[in-house]
């Protein structure tokens, strides 16, 4: 399949590869450590940029439970899915951009590797 839209920009890439390792917002915020997919905002069926995107869990992204557990689990115990539960989604752990200010900046904050 190919895309029409731009790819991300070398800073775009470094900033979405420090969102997967930062790890899923939404289990962070009920006390869970986990690595995170780089959910894009899509508004009209459309990305809105390689900036735009928050670091969400299979789970919380797109439904995937975590390897033995069921769905019923996973919604019992980590909480509702983007793409179950929209609403309930960000009900929960809040809007796009209020997640999305978050993450900024905690990436702004960020820790810098030895040499860096």
């Amino acid at each position: 399949m190919h895309s029409k839209a731009k790819g991300p920009t070398k800073a775009e890439r470094l900033r979405m590869a420090w969102i997967k390792e930062d790890g899923c917002g939404p289990c962070r915020k009920i006390g869970i450590v986990n690595l995170a997919d780089a959910d894009h905002e899509v508004v009209g069926g459309k990305r809105t940029g390689h900036s735009r995107t928050i670091p969400i869990c299979p789970w919380h992204h797109r439904g995937v439970p975590p390897n033995g557990w069921t769905a019923s689990m996973a919604e019992m115990q980590l909480g509702p899915t983007k793409s179950r539960d929209m609403r309930g989604f960000y009900s929960r752990f809040g809007t796009f951009d209020e997640q999305l200010a978050e993450v900024n900046e905690r990436y702004e904050n960020r820790q810098r590797p030895a040499g860096y």
